[in-house]
């Protein structure tokens, strides 16, 4: 390894450095999203306050949004890094081109991986925001009580949506007490996300 890079001209070791350094930036801004290190929420999935897919509040959609396009942004810059490095030193190294034109090979290499790498997000961001769920879905549907809803109080329900069955946050439509297990039916869904449900009489 030593030999290799005792053997690099200037910007080829420049190049080298780039695609070290971008390269590794890449795996670990990567791997950190795909164990939810980007999270810093905290929520579970249990309404809209808790991920539910429920659009809900536009401070929480915008905070969404925000980080979203703050990831994409730093993940196509360490791209365009590792892409520029790769691409130039082989061209410099390999193929014996000039330095303008590995220069040139490197930095298109970089925007191609921008344009290829947002065109992979954007519609990651599609298939997430097609499987969201919109309050008219869940209105109407059957549930049971899953932790006890005290009087006037918020407690949690399961609901089956679209064939999943999903825990939502819930209080009764009369500011009743509702036990765990008593079927309920959605009447109602809160701009916070929290459900109005009433006692489902049994046929």
């Amino acid at each position: 390894m030593t030999d290799f890079i005792n053997d690099l001209d200037s910007l080829q070791k420049v190049f080298l450095g780039c695609a070290v350094f971008g390269g590794l930036l890449f795996i670990l801004r990567t791997l950190w999203a795909l164990i939810g290190g980007g999270d810093h929420d905290g929520h579970g999935d249990t309404g809209l306050d808790d991920h539910s897919g429920f659009h809900g509040s536009d401070t929480h959609d915008q905070d969404s949004s925000d980080s979203f396009f703050r990831f994409l942004s730093l993940q196509s810059l360490t791209a365009f890094i590792m892409m520029f490095g790769l691409v130039g030193l082989a061209l410099s190294k390999q193929s014996h081109i000039a330095a303008w034109g590995s220069v040139s090979g490197g930095f298109l290499a970089g925007v191609l991986a921008i344009w290829v790498l947002g065109t992979l997000m954007k519609g990651v961001a599609h298939l997430q925001s097609d499987g969201t769920m919109i309050p008219e879905h869940i209105v109407g549907c059957a549930g049971s009580v899953y932790l006890n809803i005290p009087p006037g109080g918020t407690g949690k329900v399961q609901a089956s949506v679209d064939g999943s069955l999903r825990e939502f946050s819930a209080r009764a439509v009369h500011g009743e007490s509702l036990k765990t297990g008593q079927p309920v039916q959605v009447v109602s869904v809160a701009r916070d996300g929290v459900l109005t449900v009433m006692l489902q009489e049994k046929s």
